[in-house]
């Protein structure tokens, strides 16, 4: 090397474990990890960032043919690209607690940690006789709509719970790892559109105004209703948790016209439950805090003013342009509602959210699950490093 050319991957290991620490964002962190060895042992004495949820566009399919993914961390939008080979020929399903749920063309479905490049096999994605209506390559997109673990199969083998809503059915069925087979629970509260896991119990939300509470315990797994919000019937229904607090989002609709055929709905009101802990019942919020909601077709999504310029706290995007079988109804609006004073504007802006307004997967990365992740230098993939750092 140049005598005037420094190395900079002869740098100390202290003062680098240093400027791993203070890196703010894990995208940032990731790319650090990847310059070349030196740089990713230090990793080790770093502590990996806390982040804010990261987003796999709908503009790529939700399959990695080759295990390669592009993400869009929420908190600066850079693209960055990633190498799971686990991934190679996978639908993902959804993610949560850092692990996406898997489908492969078998229908042979995996929890897969995309960073500590672990996976873990998990029963064959309940078909519940739909295999008359759906070939199979149909039924790895509906296997399942929404997945949600209880906890880290790593860190607590024995306590992880998978509870998933049946994309083809609406219902809600789960499984544990090494389970032979899911279990489906039979409610008569029709068909779920979000679940969410909350102080160690599931709640799930029907197209009903309530929320259901699940009852794995008993000898015959039972949903209850945990109490009625007192609010409109809308379609779909959100649960998600903000700054701690467990909100019930409603997004209220009505049919504004019929075209060729079709029912073409529109978002007239969204209404907002805050679940006392204390009491258990469910109290009407105009208050979001510093935070905003993003209202994607599957999930509500709270995101932060600062991280969107443009974006007002306690106003509530959402968006739609998909059919849902379910609802027999077309949806194509964008819309911005402000939760203090009710008034409900358009929202022509698109750029400001853009890619974020079509169905998405959205992640938090958890880097180390219940122990160290594999050499970082595989995170790009071969001859890939460069991309990461896009």
């Amino acid at each position: 090397m140049d005598a005037f050319t420094p190395d900079w991957s002869e740098l100390p290991k202290e003062l680098l474990s240093q400027i791993a620490s203070r890196l703010p964002l894990l995208s940032d962190y990731l790319r650090f990890t990847i310059v070349c060895k030196p740089w990713a042992a230090a990793r080790r004495a770093a502590r990996p960032p806390l982040e804010r949820p990261w987003m796999l566009p709908f503009n790529q399919p939700h399959h990695a043919l080759d295990g390669h993914l592009v993400f869009l961390p929420l908190a600066n939008r850079r693209p960055l690209r990633l190498y799971v080979p686990e991934l190679f020929h996978r639908w993902i399903c959804g993610a949560s607690r850092g692990w996406f749920i898997t489908v492969d063309r078998q229908l042979h479905m995996h929890l897969v940690h995309p960073f500590a490049h672990t996976q873990i096999p998990l029963p064959v994605p309940p078909s519940l006789g739909m295999e008359r209506l759906y070939a199979a390559q149909c039924l790895r997109g509906r296997s399942l709509l929404k997945a949600v673990l209880s906890a880290d199969p790593v860190v607590d083998p024995t306590g992880c719970i998978i509870m998933a809503i049946n994309g083809a059915t609406g219902k809600l069925t789960f499984c544990r790892p090494g389970d032979a087979r899911w279990t489906v629970i039979n409610d008569p509260y029709g068909i779920y559109s979000d679940l969410i896991h909350y102080n160690g119990r599931f709640y799930a939300a029907p197209a009903d105004p309530a929320v259901v509470v699940c009852d794995l315990a008993s000898p015959v797994p039972r949903t209850s209703i945990c109490v009625s919000t007192g609010g409109r019937s809308g379609y779909p229904n959100y649960l998600v948790e903000v700054d701690g607090d467990l909100l019930f989002v409603a997004r209220l609709r009505c049919i504004a016209l019929i075209e060729y055929g079709e029912q073409i709905c529109r978002t007239f009101k969204i209404e907002v439950f805050k679940l006392d802990n204390e009491t258990g019942t469910w109290v009407e919020t105009k208050d979001l805090g510093k935070m905003a909601l993003l209202l994607t077709p599957d999930q509500a999504v709270p995101i932060l003013e600062e991280e969107f310029p443009g974006c007002k706290k306690n106003f509530i995007y959402f968006t739609d342009l998909h059919y849902n079988n379910h609802a027999m109804c077309k949806f194509e609006e964008a819309g911005m509602f402000d939760l203090e004073n009710g008034m409900l504007h358009p929202f022509t802006q698109k750029e400001l959210f853009s890619p974020l307004y079509e169905p998405s997967i959205f992640m938090t990365p958890v880097l180390y699950p219940g122990g160290e992740a594999r050499s970082p230098e595989t995170v790009a993939g071969p001859s890939q490093t460069q991309d990461a750092s896009a």
